[in-house]
């Protein structure tokens, strides 16, 4: 009777302790705690949890966002004079470019969870170097470390095109 009360203790303990092993997991860290963290611990389970975390309010936002913009566009039955139908086309073409803009953005933010989930989030798309943790911060869908940011953005301003990073790291999204 006693080894099963204490095989019972046992396995009592044994999921208290993997629970609280999963909410320590879990727990968010902050953007303070990740600047803290040494290069060596680059894109453990805790930063990896991080920006998952935040891409996905980011990709939250984004889809609340393109639903209000794309229920906003309507096409006014008012018919009103010339200037009027002028400003409502130029709105609806504001509202549009924006809406694109966000689609882009959201798409990105996707492609950014999907590397999250295959262990390819926070290297650089082109050498395969850590785009670093103050870069992601401030753009958490960059794909290109910033050295490989420049070459594209110098091959751009010289060459009118770049094949670096495909463009997929280009700022037009913002």
């Amino acid at each position: 009777m006693k080894k099963r009360g204490l095989k019972s203790a046992l396995l009592f303990l044994y999921m208290l302790r993997s629970k609280l092993v999963m909410e320590m997991e879990n727990k968010i860290i902050s953007e303070k705690e990740l600047l803290k963290m040494p290069e060596s611990d680059y894109m453990n389970a805790k930063q990896r949890h991080f920006f998952k975390s935040l891409l996905t309010t980011m990709q939250a936002n984004l889809k609340s966002e393109i639903v209000i913009s794309r229920s906003n566009m309507h096409i006014s039955n008012d018919v009103g004079d010339t200037l009027d139908l002028a400003a409502d086309a130029e709105m609806m073409q504001i509202n549009l470019r924006t809406t694109e803009r966000k689609t882009k953005l959201l798409h990105k933010v996707e492609e950014s969870l999907i590397k999250i989930d295959n262990g390819t989030y926070g290297f650089c798309v082109e050498t395969g170097y850590r785009i670093g943790i103050k870069r992601l911060l401030a753009r958490p869908t960059a794909t290109l470390s910033i050295d490989s940011k420049e070459q594209q953005e110098f091959h751009e301003r010289t060459e009118g095109v770049s094949d670096i990073g495909d463009n997929k790291d280009s700022d037009d999204a913002k």
